[in-house]
């Protein structure tokens, strides 16, 4: 059970991985740096 519970999180994991870099490729996922460092020193 252990085992097929990792291959099962491990493969949404690839999933979730290539549709990031997809989304990143096309343009369709975009950050925000100035944003992300005021996130950061406010919790980080």
């Amino acid at each position: 059970m252990e085992d097929e519970y990792r291959a099962v999180v491990l493969r949404a994991e690839i999933d979730w991985l290539r549709r990031v870099v997809t989304d990143l490729g096309d343009g369709s996922l975009t950050w925000d740096r100035a944003l992300i460092d005021e996130t950061l020193s406010r919790f980080g």
